[in-house]
């Protein structure tokens, strides 16, 4: 674990981190601890596992050689042989994989060749293999997979070509890999687990549906790879910033990309964040660095600042890379202890898109004013986190906003909760009154790092020439949160919570004043 202060940025936690060359002292890893010309290393890459004492990578790349004619770049030789290492006892050391690089390094190739090589080793593994493949965008995936159809047929496998629900299964029956939208991956007992265009699958699919699927599995793997993208969902946004800390040994990181506060102009820059390297490949990112510059977007983007949208494709910047304090330019500089006497003045509740993760946002008596994340939990948390609402509500006699859509309220409810609910219009007011007061210097926040990495990542909408935060895309919760429990403090100091603010299903609602 990389051993910093809870807020420390991504700049202060790549500093921390060992040499991304570490793992190359390694036996098995010393043929490739050259970086060739056409070749960089990855900005951030997990050390030495303390079990590994090899890798059947060597093996499985030869074995490509032979059946596809494959002769790997280096990064995919790199990652091949880091992912394949194993213990002692010949078990995969590495229980998931997160792998990031800019557009069209040949990620697909390096997916193929490791799905169909443990699809035709189930006899090695020492029981049946499924791997499924599951993607954001099937037509993408489709692609992929369908590379193997014909060395399959050859090889007297048999193919399946359904829409949807393409597969590969071995002549003896013993391996299937599979293409399988995100929302078709329950049910099934999969060996390996392929993520691609992590960016926009929904996490609660992989939490929920795929990574169950591998619990009690011989060498089982989850493996995540994905360009950046700006609207990136939770997914891949939060594990990698836990990777890049080291929390969990057993998740092997190989992330290239330009760092945070490069610069963007420099051919450098470029060839750096590249893990391979080509002429063709530094025309392509000139063309589109030039198209961006001249403020051209790509719809594929999704993103309304042309230059931000060519970084994280080409240069794999991630919002959580970005030298920005996103919405707030001022974020930073209102960063302040959480005060010892607390009196909290109003709570607001808010969910990520997917319900995967649950926010408390608390307004504290101070001055100026504390914004505090007083609660974070996962969705599957969502008891624990309505009894701790309602613990506090009881205690503080304090409102309790939050949207009218939320999933929670029958929750709360249920609880005894006494919620104020607040609509569009007044979400509306509590974006431009946080908005206000973040450039006044009148509240401050305690440096809470899911409430930094929500700042960090959200932008704005506008609805009726009303500019709101947005939430429709990845989590922002903890953000809203802060957000309704402002809007709360400063609408409603004479709050009693036995009348005035108040709402009901079989009532009419009102709303803050």
């Amino acid at each position: 674990m990389i051993d910093l202060a809870p807020g420390a940025g991504v700049s202060a936690i790549l500093a921390a981190r060992p040499d991304p060359m570490a793992a190359f002292s390694q036996p098995w890893m010393e043929r490739l601890a050259d970086v060739p010309e056409n070749a960089s290393v990855p900005l951030a890459m997990s050390g030495p596992h303390p079990r590994a004492v090899g890798s059947y990578g060597s093996e499985c790349l030869a074995w490509a050689h032979r059946e596809f004619g494959l002769t790997p770049r280096w990064w995919q030789a790199v990652a091949v042989q880091r992912q394949l290492e194993h213990d002692a006892d010949g078990v995969l050391v590495w229980r998931e994989l997160l792998e990031s690089g800019p557009r069209r390094i040949g990620k697909s190739t390096r997916l193929r060749v490791v799905a169909v090589w443990r699809t035709a080793n189930a006899g090695r593994i020492g029981e049946p293999q499924l791997s499924m493949l599951v993607s954001k965008d099937l037509a993408v995936a489709k692609e992929i997979h369908s590379r193997s159809w014909r060395w399959a047929e050859a090889n007297q496998w048999k193919v399946v070509r359904l829409n949807g629900g393409q597969e590969i299964e071995t002549a003896a029956q013993d391996g299937r890999w599979l293409l399988r939208a995100e929302n078709a991956v329950y049910g099934y007992d999969v060996g390996y687990g392929q993520v691609d265009e992590a960016w926009g699958v929904d996490p609660q699919a992989i939490s929920e549906g795929l990574e169950p699927a591998l619990l009690e599995r011989l060498w089982p793997q989850l493996h995540l790879t994905s360009t950046a993208h700006a609207r990136a969902s939770s997914l891949m946004r939060r594990r990698l910033l836990a990777a890049l800390r080291e929390a969990d040994p057993n998740v092997l990181l190989m992330l290239w990309g330009a760092p945070p506060g490069a610069d963007f102009s420099s051919e450098a820059v470029w060839r750096a964040a590249s893990p391979h390297w080509t002429n063709d490949r530094r025309d392509l990112i000139a063309r589109k660095y030039a198209a961006a510059l001249a403020g051209q977007d790509e719809p594929e983007f999704d993103d309304p600042d042309p230059l931000r949208g060519w970084a994280a494709q080409y240069l794999n910047v991630w919002p959580l890379l970005e030298e920005s304090e996103g919405i707030f330019p001022t974020w930073g500089e209102l960063a302040k202890p959480r005060p010892e006497e607390v009196e909290v003045l109003a709570l607001g509740i808010a969910s990520s898109p997917d319900h995967g993760w649950l926010s408390l946002g608390a307004s504290i008596d101070n001055a100026p004013l504390h914004l505090a994340l007083s609660d974070r939990r996962r969705g599957t948390e969502r008891a624990e986190f309505v009894a701790n609402v309602a613990r506090i509500q009881g205690e503080r006699s304090c409102p309790v906003l939050v949207r009218v859509k939320n999933f929670l309220i029958d929750d709360l409810e249920d609880a005894g909760v006494t919620l104020t609910i607040v609509d569009g219009d007044e979400f509306a007011q509590a974006s431009t009154d946080l908005d206000a007061e973040v450039t006044a210097g009148t509240v401050e926040h305690g440096d809470y790092p899911d409430l930094n990495q929500s700042v960090s990542v959200a932008s704005w909408r506008t609805v009726d020439n009303r500019r709101l935060i947005d939430t429709r895309h990845g989590d922002v919760s903890a953000l809203e949160s802060v957000a309704l429990a402002l809007r709360g403090a400063r609408s409603s100091a004479n709050y009693d919570p036995m009348g005035g603010i108040s709402w009901s299903r079989k009532g009419a609602r009102s709303g803050i004043s």
